[in-house]
């Protein structure tokens, strides 16, 4: 990235050059917020895209000097910018993964950075605040001690990111020293075994071999890389699934509870029920034990009733009888009485006759 240029002031120089900068800053500089909010332009397949001619604004250019902080890896970059036909696509995902996550965390360090620069700066201007009596030149004086300054100090932060770069090369280069001596290992191995012929062939064959074997050495890496992600992958699927399995089975557990509450309340429900229909049954056989008691009781009494009557029948058909016989023994009486009454009528009336 590109950091404003803050040359050494001077009385004549010192204005128009800063009039220049502020017009020009305001059209071109940027700040960490603005380079973490804009998408980059890079196509890479690796982590550390080259540097871009970025102009920040001094606080963020100062901020990420002290870190040796590239700008560019602060941009968003989509999966498709870490494209490689040479890559798996799984590893490409990886790799954007990763590069978002170090996004953020050097983000993290640059805001942090920067506040603390204003910060500073706002405890210095509470400071020069309280002096009095300064004359143009001394603050002239004490404007170039402040160029010299930055400038030096913009020196020694791009020596750092230098230093810093270097080590990271270095350590890839050990670390591709060691796949290759692990890959020379395994060649001459091979090599002892294979006959005259290959032996032969192999030396024709050279540096088509040595393109080759980086290409392998490429594909152990990446094979390292994607067995490490494979493994992170299923630990977190194994610890999601267990999670799951954790969850399913609390769930399961609640439903057997319920299912066992409402068994429960359903067997006292059927056995509120089964009391209730036997209660009702006997309060009915009850009633019915009593309305049969009733008939059979009315039943009784109209039997001795219709008895009662038929002897009063009896009785009164005796007394009916009884009295006809005497009736008719009256009848017989008084016509016997009548026969003897006209026998002696007739006697006397024969007797008159005689004499």
């Amino acid at each position: 990235f590109v950091a404003p240029k803050m040359d050494p002031a001077t009385p004549s120089n010192n204005m128009a050059l800063s009039s220049k900068r502020q017009t020009k800053s305001k059209k071109t500089e940027m700040n960490i917020e603005e380079v973490f909010a804009s998408v980059s332009n890079v196509q890479a397949s690796g982590l550390n895209p080259p540097p871009a001619r970025t102009v920040l604004t001094p606080r963020s250019a100062e901020s990420c000097l002290k870190h040796g902080i590239n700008p560019e890896i602060l941009r968003i970059r989509d999966l498709e910018s870490f494209f490689d036909p040479n890559v798996d696509p799984a590893i490409q995902r990886m790799r954007h993964e990763a590069y978002s996550q170090r996004r953020h965390e050097m983000m993290g360090l640059v805001r942090a950075e920067r506040k603390k620069i204003v910060n500073a700066e706002v405890a210095a201007g509470q400071g020069a605040s309280g002096e009095t009596g300064l004359t143009p030149g001394a603050i002239l004086a004490a404007q170039s001690k402040a160029n010299a300054t930055f400038v030096e100090l913009e020196e020694k932060r791009m020596l750092k990111m230098k230093k810093r770069q270097e080590k990271e090369i270095e350590q890839m280069l050990q670390f591709e020293v060691k796949m290759a001596d692990i890959a020379e290992e395994r060649e001459r191995r091979a090599k002892l075994e294979a006959d005259k012929e290959e032996r032969r062939k192999r030396e024709k064959m050279k540096r088509s071999k040595l393109l080759a074997e980086e290409r392998r050495l490429k594909e152990l890496r990446r094979a390292a890389m994607a067995d490490a992600e494979e493994e992170m992958r299923l630990q977190k699927q194994r610890q999601m699934h267990s999670k799951e399995k954790a969850i399913q089975a609390e769930k399961e557990a609640k439903e057997r509870a319920l299912k066992r509450d409402a068994k429960l309340k359903e067997e006292e429900r059927v056995k509120k029920a089964e009391e209730h229909r036997i209660q009702t049954q006997r309060i009915l056989e009850q009633q019915q034990a009593a309305i049969k008691a009733k008939m059979e009781e009315m039943d009784a009494a109209e039997e001795l009733r219709q008895q009662r009557i038929h002897e009063e029948q009896e009785l009164e058909k005796k007394q009916m009888e009884e009295k006809r016989k005497a009736v008719e023994e009256r009848i017989a009486r008084n016509m016997k009485m009548a026969a003897k009454i006209e026998e002696k009528r007739k006697k006397e009336f024969h007797g008159s006759l005689v004499f």
